[in-house]
C-alpha cells in the first residue's frame, strides 16, 4: 500500500476521532443541562439509538484496525490485540442485538468498553506520555513504542482506540438510562 493511502486513511480516522471527542464533550454537557430542550432531545436520540450508534463505532474501529494491520501493514502489539478482543466482540454482540432488538446487551457493552478503554489508556500513557511499561513489546521491530500515526501531535492509534471506547461507553450508559426509563414508563 502506498504511503499516500496510509497518510490519507490516518487523516480521515483522526478527523473521526476529533468528532468522537466533540461528541463525548457535547454529551457530557447535555447530561449536566438536562433542563434544556436540545439536551433532552440529544439524550433521547442517543438513548433510543444506542445499539446502532455503538455498533457503528465498533464496526468503524474494527475496519480501521484491520486496514491498518492487514492492508497498510502496521504490526499490532500485544496491547492492540487485547483491545481488539474488547472491540471485535462488540461488533458481533451488537449486530445480534440490533437484529433481535435486544437492549439487554447494554451492560456487556459497557463492561467491554471500560476494559478496552483501560487498556487503551495504559497504551496512551506508555507510548505518548512516557509512562513506564510493565509489558514487553511483542510486535515486529519494537512496534509497541513506535507511533505509526501521530496527527496534530496527539492523535495516535492508541488514542483513537481510547476515544472509540469512551464514546461507546457514554452511548451505552445513555442507552441503559433510556432503556430503564422507557421500560419503567411501560410498566407504570
Amino acid at each position: 500500500m502506498t504511503i499516500e493511502f496510509a497518510n490519507s486513511f490516518s487523516f480521515i480516522l483522526s478527523i473521526l476521532t476529533i468528532f468522537g471527542m466533540v461528541g463525548i464533550v457535547v454529551f457530557v454537557v447535555a447530561l449536566f443541562h438536562q433542563k434544556k430542550q436540545w439536551s433532552r432531545k440529544l439524550i433521547y436520540f442517543v438513548g433510543k439509538n444506542s445499539l446502532a450508534l455503538t455498533f457503528t463505532v465498533a464496526l468503524a474501529g474494527t475496519i480501521g484496525s484491520l486496514i491498518y494491520s492487514n492492508i497498510i501493514g502496521y504490526a499490532p502489539c500485544e496491547l492492540c490485540w487485547i483491545q481488539r478482543i474488547f472491540l471485535y466482540s462488540q461488533v458481533v454482540i451488537l449486530a445480534t442485538a440490533l437484529w433481535i432488538k435486544d437492549k439487554g446487551v447494554i451492560p456487556y457493552s459497557i463492561v467491554l468498553s471500560i476494559c478496552g478503554a483501560l487498556v487503551a489508556l495504559y497504551q496512551v500513557y506508555t507510548t505518548q506520555l512516557g509512562g513506564l511499561s510493565f509489558t514487553q513489546c511483542t510486535a515486529l521491530e519494537g512496534a509497541c513504542s513506535k507511533l505509526f500515526v501521530n496527527e496534530w501531535g496527539f492523535v495516535t492509534i492508541p488514542f483513537m482506540a481510547l476515544v472509540a471506547f469512551l464514546l461507546m461507553f457514554f452511548i451505552m450508559v445513555n442507552g441503559k438510562i433510556h432503556h430503564k426509563t422507557s421500560t419503567h414508563h411501560h410498566t407504570s
